[in-house]
């Protein structure tokens, strides 16, 4: 089970009193300023914090003293507000007075900005909508999942008329009719028209034509000068791009399709929108023509997140390295998924200097095992590059992974999804870094999965004495199945190398009163799980 503990020296009992409702708190804001400084903060300031958070939250901040309970129960302060009755074991008596109180709070949060309601029962969710336009002018997000039918002509028109500063609407349902009344479509493609962010997800999508899905949403303006991130589940492609021809303003666009992408079928619009950030998850067709084509029509992109998938089909190297040749030259961000029987050798022919955007501050390559070899030449090839701060690869050799942590100075969090190729003395290379004077690293996250046959306490233990250690705050052993070979050295070989960790994830058994041992020997509070979440 996870465990969060924070080691302090117990400060001296308080003198305490009873609040409202019978909690107790501290005498006076003076003495509760010894076990937390944070309540010498001014009220104003104080007021600031508080509205970043949403109402359980602040419920638990209403407990902390008398000054916080004065300060949280102003309704003004309620800007944010989050109901999820998705899981039934948790649902408790204080949730449905929420929800039974919901109505009279939004009634009083005129300052509300951000609505978000999570398997609200259909009776409420239309009213809860409606009193949200009527009474909320300030509201700027708004989150309707599995909700029923939420957008309706009544709660549409609240909304157009009661908050000119919506920005960002998301939907998650079953099926889109589910949620939205199609008759009221010109009300909804109003509202979307003012929005600057628009996510649609639905569970049943496929079941129905593009035309029919996206015209309550796109098909009745011309223009939507103001959206500038979109997030959709699409059927055809060129459907989705002709729409992007009015969208001049959009620069983040996510898309999800269950049908391949075809490049004979896909037809560009001569005017595209200037995205800076691109995400597209689908099938890959018999080439992959169709990435290529659509990659060349945004040369501006610095972003991109590509998630394909052959559907058992073998890919050409070449078609791999296609897709890699027109990545544009200003990328920075570039997280490719490719789920095909591919391979790219990591061999001197391979000029992965050429592949690869010469300004990379993030990679993923991830896949069935894509990159074949050492991964030498792939790392002579990140060294160039002095941007790289997050890694993230699905393969690693004893090789590999010294020159992974030794040869890219700037490198911030290193991801290694596979390491099955790995033996015990990749970790036991890593004692060899302490006498490296050419060592720079400064590392703050390190994961490793799939390491049952290599990590043994002798092999946290080469990693927790080596430099790159000292500065972790996140820490990630991951063997696919719980480890019998990590005992709590392990636990004290992590202590004693990583001062500044917040975070540990090790798939292995340990008592609680290891886990509390390792827990105290730290001056902060350090959370430890089985697994990263």
């Amino acid at each position: 089970s996870d465990l969060e503990a924070t080691a302090r020296p117990s400060s001296k009992k308080q003198r305490l009193d009873a609040g409202p409702d019978g909690q107790e708190f501290p005498d006076s804001p003076l003495a509760a300023a010894d076990c937390c400084p944070i309540e010498w903060l001014p009220t104003e300031l104080l007021e600031r914090v508080l509205t970043e958070l949403d109402q359980t939250s602040l419920g638990r901040c209403a407990q902390v003293s008398r000054l916080w309970h004065q300060v949280v129960m102003q309704p003004l302060l309620w800007t944010k507000i989050h109901i999820d009755e998705s899981n039934w074991e948790v649902r408790s008596k204080n949730l449905v007075d929420e929800i039974v109180k919901l109505p009279q709070l939004l009634f009083a949060s005129a300052n509300l900005t951000c609505l978000s309601l999570d398997h609200v029962e259909v009776c409420l969710v239309k009213s809860l909508v409606t009193l949200a336009g009527r009474r909320c002018p300030n509201l700027r997000e708004l989150r309707l999942i599995r909700c029923g039918m939420s957008l309706t002509t009544k709660s549409l028109n609240s909304l157009l008329a009661g908050c000119p500063s919506l920005s960002l609407l998301q939907i998650e349902c079953k099926r889109l009719q589910y949620a939205v009344d199609l008759d009221c479509a010109p009300l909804l493609t109003k509202l979307v028209q003012r929005l600057s962010s628009l996510k649609v997800y639905i569970d049943k999508f496929g079941e129905e034509f593009d035309e029919y899905y996206l015209r309550p949403f796109f098909g009745h303006v011309a223009e939507f000068p103001q959206l500038a991130s979109l997030s959709i589940q699409i059927i055809e492609f060129s459907a989705m791009l002709q729409l992007l021809a009015r969208m001049p303003s959009l620069t983040q666009l996510e898309l999800n399709s269950s049908l391949r992408l075809c490049g004979a079928d896909l037809l560009l619009p001569r005017s595209l929108p200037p995205l800076r950030h691109l995400s597209i998850c689908c099938e890959l067709d018999k080439d992959a023509a169709g990435i290529q084509e659509l990659l060349g029509g945004f040369p501006q992109l610095q972003s991109l997140q590509l998630e394909l998938d052959s559907a058992g089909r073998s890919l050409p190297t070449s078609e791999v390295i296609g897709i890699l040749r027109i990545l544009p030259a200003n990328l920075t961000d570039l997280r490719l998924r490719l789920y095909a029987y591919a391979e790219l050798n990591d061999t001197e022919e391979t000029d992965w200097a050429k592949l690869l955007p010469p300004r990379l501050w993030r990679l993923e390559l991830e896949g069935h095992k894509i990159i074949q070899g050492t991964g030498l030449e792939l790392m002579k090839s990140l060294a160039c590059r002095s941007t790289l701060a997050e890694l993230k690869i699905d393969f690693c050799t004893d090789a590999l992974l010294p020159a992974l942590l030794s040869q890219l100075p700037h490198l911030r969090s290193l991801c290694i999804t596979d390491c099955s190729r790995l033996t015990r003395q990749a970790w036991a290379n890593l004692r060899d870094l302490q006498t490296s004077a050419a060592f720079q690293c400064d590392l703050h996250e390190f994961e490793a999965f799939g390491c049952d046959c290599s990590l043994c306490d002798e092999g946290v233990a080469a990693l927790c004495t080596s430099p790159i250690a000292r500065g972790l705050r996140r820490l990630c052993l991951q063997p696919d199945r719980c480890s019998r070979q990590l005992t709590a050295a392990s636990l004290a070989s992590i202590a004693s190398g990583c001062p500044w960790l917040t975070q540990l994830a090790l798939n292995a058994e340990f008592s609680d009163a290891e886990l509390q041992a390792f827990c105290a020997s730290y001056q902060h509070s350090v959370k430890v799980s089985r697994y990263m979440y």
